[in-house]
């Protein structure tokens, strides 16, 4: 006896609805308020990162360590590495709403 068996459906979603919309349609209701400026986001980002604190206490490690080739030549390479890190990140994390 052969059965067709029907293709796995998926929600669609009409480009026009929203996050509430669809929240609505679930039955709950939106509780969470998604209102950031573009300063707090910098504020935060900027608390979390502590630039200041992390390059002076990095100075101090790699003049000891390696001296100026390593500021000079070893922080541009970890740079790259970082942006390549952080881009994968931001990859994954664009999944998210």
């Amino acid at each position: 006896m052969a059965s067709k068996s029907s293709p796995p459906s998926t929600p669609s979603r009409s480009t026009g609805q929203s996050d509430a919309d669809r929240l609505r349609e679930l039955g709950y209701e939106q509780e969470l308020h998604r209102s950031m400026s573009g300063f707090s986001n910098f504020a935060v980002s900027f608390s979390i990162i502590s630039v200041l604190a992390g390059c002076i206490t990095s100075y101090l490690i790699a003049m000891n360590a390696g001296g100026p080739v390593a500021i000079s030549i070893g922080w541009p390479v970890v740079g790259i590495f970082v942006l390549l890190v952080s881009m994968a990140m931001a990859e994954v994390c664009s999944v998210y709403p």
